[in-house]
């Protein structure tokens, strides 16, 4: 346990967690978003299908060509599936993997079972697995802290860490007729 102690006496606060723990938490995390950058996207599709927009410690924002089963390198479709529960939330269980696997190998849909439907619900809650927050059509990311994304129908998403929300009108439309004049004036020069 560590005691911070300043000389105001309503300031002391007690660090109940171990530095060291901490530092280590935030090490791995760095390390399996590296990880899923390399070893998943970068192995499994072309670079030229997807790019990175904004990341963080414990996410990343990324713009993709078309779904991501779609844009997968069709010599590496097999080894994909079979290491699909290493990185993504599973949609089958031990027992159905290898049906899910030939069904998604002919491109079609893989049908849940009972027993698949919970396996997906635990791996939703399972730390290192990577989930899906939000797919939309747009995303205006000033850093990770600061972004705001948009869908088809309407559905907003919006990250705005130090700026007030009810002091500040964030929205799409604003947000591009700021920007616009700025991204050209800097090509320009």
């Amino acid at each position: 346990m560590l005691k911070q102690s300043s000389s105001d006496p309503n300031l002391n606060n007690t660090v109940t967690t171990p530095c060291i723990i901490s530092l280590v938490v935030l090490n791995y995390a760095k390390l399996r978003i590296l990880e899923f950058y390399y070893d998943f996207m970068a192995r499994y599709v072309y670079r030229k299908d997807f790019q990175y927009v904004t990341m963080d410690t414990d996410s990343g924002y990324m713009s993709l060509s078309a779904p991501l089963e779609k844009i997968i390198r069709p010599e590496l479709c097999l080894e994909y599936f079979q290491n699909y529960g290493s990185w993504l939330p599973k949609l089958f269980c031990q027992q159905h993997k290898d049906a899910f696997i030939k069904t998604r190998m002919q491109s079609k849909e893989s049908k849940m079972e009972k027993c698949c439907e919970a396996q997906l619900k635990f791996d939703k809650n399972s730390p290192g697995l990577f989930k899906t927050e939000f797919v939309g059509d747009g995303i205006i990311a000033l850093n990770s802290k600061t972004y705001f994304c948009w869908g088809s129908i309407g559905q907003t998403k919006l990250s705005s860490n130090g700026l007030s929300k009810t002091q500040n009108d964030l929205r799409k439309d604003l947000e591009c007729t700021i920007l616009k004049p700025l991204i050209v004036s800097s090509l320009c020069h």
